[in-house]
């Protein structure tokens, strides 16, 4: 009998035994293979899983998005591209940020991007909870689109006009984001919503620089010390040392509870004070990166006809429907929705 149980008891351990080899093959097997598959695409992937990880850091924890379609030949209805178009361009994130009053001109922008070809992986700030479920729900299945609820809570969802008081309170809520995207080592591209793109700008932003706008007053290429006014409504970041100081910097001042004023002045205060460091900046010329008070101009387009991105802001044009209204009378206008208390909807 004890044999018996001696001979039973060894069958049961090799089997066990036998059990555990098998296991052992197919999870090393498996894990070269998730390896293999993490290692395609990374950079692009890194991106989406950067802003997931933001999340945790700056982003609300509740604002989760679904994460973005990852089957590489599935092309996005907003975007106009699949994950695979999203990898030409590995490391930058396109870093968009807008209310509900909004949205239709953040949808106008991403249609002219949709137009001249260039694919990004690109992350929507939601400024309020009706901002980021409509956006959700418009962009939802677009492997390039990456929709997120700021942290802070919500904003004013109304047309507010640049520079007054509850706008600035808006705007200068945004570079924290700039700011945990390039500690993750991205190069991030912020622009305003109010912004139409003609061409892809990337050629610009090639070689060694820290940070990069366009400068209104000072004569291209030169960078005037103390007369400059570089425009924070477009803005181009690389993750260098120096453009992390600034810009922590920058977080910081904006973060103060005694600060009233825009990002902007703030911008450029510290540009001409070199503080807290000297900063490569890159200046994009106005005759490719024009701005409203020029663009609508007719003598000045008819000089000027190799527009890239043009940025609508200027003292001419003030407020959402004086943008959209310019932006219609020039065939600019792309979209044909209309936004409500249920979302954003064909017109």
């Amino acid at each position: 009998m004890e044999c018996k149980r001696s001979t039973l008891a060894f069958m049961v351990i090799l089997q066990i035994f036998s059990v555990f080899v098998l296991i052992y093959h197919y999870s090393s097997g498996h894990f070269t293979t998730l390896q293999d598959d993490r290692t395609k695409g990374k950079d692009t992937r890194m991106a989406h899983a950067a802003v997931s990880a933001l999340r945790v850091q700056t982003f609300s924890n509740h604002a989760t998005s679904p994460p973005p379609n990852r089957t590489v030949d599935i092309r996005g209805k907003i975007s106009g591209c699949t994950l695979a178009d999203t990898e030409k361009k590995p490391g930058v994130v396109l870093l968009l940020h807008t209310n509900t009053a909004f949205m239709d001109m953040a949808l106008n922008l991403l249609e002219s991007i949709k137009r001249t070809g260039v694919c990004l992986n690109t992350t929507i700030l939601a400024a309020e909870k009706n901002a980021y479920r409509a956006l959700l729900s418009a962009t939802q299945g677009d492997p390039a689109i990456t929709v997120l609820e700021m942290v802070e809570g919500d904003a004013s969802s109304d047309k507010l006009l640049v520079f007054s008081p509850e706008y600035n309170r808006l705007v200068n809520r945004r570079h924290k984001y700039i700011l945990s995207l390039l500690q993750q080592g991205f190069q991030v591209f912020f622009t305003d919503v109010d912004t139409f793109w003609f061409q892809d700008p990337f050629s610009y932003f090639q070689g060694d620089f820290d940070m990069s706008f366009v400068d209104e007053r000072s004569p291209y290429p030169t960078r005037l010390q103390t007369g400059s006014g570089h425009c924070a409504g477009l803005g181009y970041f690389k993750p260098t040392e120096k453009t992390i100081m600034f810009v922590k910097k920058w977080v910081e001042i904006l973060a103060n509870p005694k600060h009233r004023g825009s990002d902007q002045a703030i911008l450029n205060n510290l540009l001409h004070k070199d503080q807290p460091v000297r900063v490569d900046v890159r200046p994009l010329p106005v005759k490719h990166f024009p701005h409203a008070n020029v663009f609508w101009l007719p003598e000045w387009r008819r000089e000027n006809n190799d527009t890239i991105i043009m940025h609508n802001v200027g003292f001419k044009v003030r407020g959402h429907d004086a943008k959209v209204d310019k932006f219609k009378k020039n065939n600019m206008w792309l979209v044909n929705v209309t936004i409500g208390d249920s979302g954003i909807r064909a017109a």
